[in-house]
């Protein structure tokens, strides 16, 4: 086995590892597949269809959320917890946070990103949330124009003038 093949499986190893361990920490039950085709792992929420975490060996971790409209798709990247890990004489850091903060274990680095993941997914994936697509600058029937996706409390929609909406349930319907 090369060193590369066995510092991926590591990181994949951690993540099974702690989802397990933090599982009754998400509002909705987070389940891990493994996609041979691209060799990277999803990470879904059970009655969340829309939201899709991929990771991949390397420490690359995104959410994505996709969403259909008037037979268009629409997909923005919601989410962000990758990490690259480094080590030099003073400890584990990861290269891809703004400070560097030292580690004497990776594993300690990864608990603190997983942290936010737990943070993130209990303010944004609740049932009294919605999602909004806000399409500015667009014509009937077309894919020009821009769009952002946001996760929104459905009691409290703001809607600016020249733009389209669509609501949808961010919860689905029927439990997976």
């Amino acid at each position: 086995m090369k060193q590369n093949e066995q510092k991926d499986d590591e990181y994949i190893k951690y993540i099974k590892k702690w989802l397990v361990q933090n599982r009754h920490k998400f509002p909705y039950r987070p389940y891990l597949k493994r996609e041979q085709k691209n060799q990277q792992y999803i990470l879904k929420f059970s009655s969340i269809p829309n939201i899709v975490g991929y990771i991949k060996n390397d420490g690359c971790f995104d959410f994505w959320i996709n969403i259909t409209f008037n037979n268009h798709q629409f997909v923005d990247n919601i989410f962000d917890i990758s990490s690259i890990i480094k080590k030099d004489r003073k400890g584990y850091y990861c290269a891809l946070c703004s400070e560097k903060k030292y580690k004497r274990q990776k594993i300690t680095l990864w608990d603190e990103h997983f942290q936010w993941l737990i943070q993130w997914t209990n303010e944004y994936l609740k049932p009294s949330n919605i999602i909004q697509l806000e399409l500015l600058h667009y014509k009937d029937d077309t894919t020009e124009g821009s769009y952002a996706i946001k996760i929104i409390n459905k009691h409290s929609p703001v809607e600016k003038p020249n733009c389209k909406y669509s609501y949808s349930s961010l919860v689905s319907e029927v439990l997976e």
